[in-house]
């Protein structure tokens, strides 16, 4: 697990462990196993139960980065902990804080660092090809068309080198990918974020907020 209380039950320490199934225990994956498409639903679709449970389990740890920066340096020491740190960092704020600007101001840099650190590491590899989806999507959520086109670059490369029982499932994540792309290299940005960065929108974004585009949950 990412982490566990201690005898007081308002302090939360979090660890990390080997064991990629208590890493990702939030989607149900087990390795070496098909994804059941209801589990990722469950995950990126969740809705309020899910937003919920994420606040109830993290809500307290999220603080203690957004205001202290604390754990990062104890869990980016290996490849598992900085996994448990991307996801930590990428996926639970938009749970936690949606609808607010937190996730895309304060997290969303924290999560590029580190996937750039693995990157530079190659430790990407040497986690399993489900895994390594939530070291590149900071680099899917990121409105800087590089970090897009390596993205891309990784997402392809994983699927291509990935076991026959994954493939419908990184098929699908690559689809995500080149979507999230294409929106960058039309637009320099997500309008979607526009209402909660109080950015303002330009003619030809509110054409495409017209059209009922993907907001990918937000």
């Amino acid at each position: 697990m990412l982490y566990k209380k201690g005898e007081d039950s308002r302090e939360k320490k979090v660890y990390c462990t080997s064991s990629s199934t208590s890493q990702l225990r939030l989607i149900g994956f087990k390795y070496g196993e098909p994804v059941p498409k209801e589990l990722i639903t469950r995950w990126f679709n969740g809705g309020k139960a899910v937003d919920d449970a994420c606040r109830e389990e993290f809500g307290l740890v999220l603080e203690e980065i957004k205001n202290e920066n604390k754990y990062i340096d104890e869990l980016r020491q290996t490849p598992q902990g900085a996994l448990s740190l991307a996801i930590l960092l990428d996926q639970l704020p938009r749970n936690v804080y949606r609808k607010t600007a937190i996730p895309f101001r304060v997290f969303d840099p924290m999560a590029r660092e580190i996937t750039r650190y693995v990157l530079e590491n190659k430790w990407d590899e040497q986690v399993n090809h489900i895994e390594r989806i939530f070291f590149y999507l900071p680099l899917e959520h990121s409105e800087n068309l590089q970090d897009q086109e390596l993205c891309l670059q990784k997402s392809l490369e994983n699927w291509n080198s990935a076991p026959p029982v994954y493939q419908g499932i990184l098929k699908v994540d690559h689809d995500f990918v080149v979507e999230h792309y294409e929106i960058i290299k039309r637009f320099g940005r997500f309008p979607h974020r526009n209402y909660v960065l109080e950015r303002e929108f330009t003619p030809e974004e509110i054409e495409y907020m017209k059209s009922g585009p993907n907001t990918f949950g937000q």
